[in-house]
């Protein structure tokens, strides 16, 4: 599936700057799973806050494709 394939599946708007016409491999909600060809979705629970880790990632040089 593609970014862009998986954004509009799921009625949203890219606001990164990930490159809409990569292929996404796998869909992960802990960040600590996150590899190459991974997309992390964000989730707010009730001991933690996916959105933070999301953050980090993107500070560290966005998700790795």
């Amino acid at each position: 599936m593609l970014v862009t394939q998986a954004i509009n599946a799921m009625g949203g708007v890219l606001k990164s700057h990930v490159q809409s016409d990569l292929e996404i491999r796998k869909f992960v909600i802990d960040s600590r799973q996150v590899r190459k060809g991974c997309c992390f979705i964000a989730f707010k629970g009730e001991n933690a806050d996916g959105n933070i880790y999301a953050r980090e990632l993107s500070e560290q040089g966005g998700l790795p494709w």
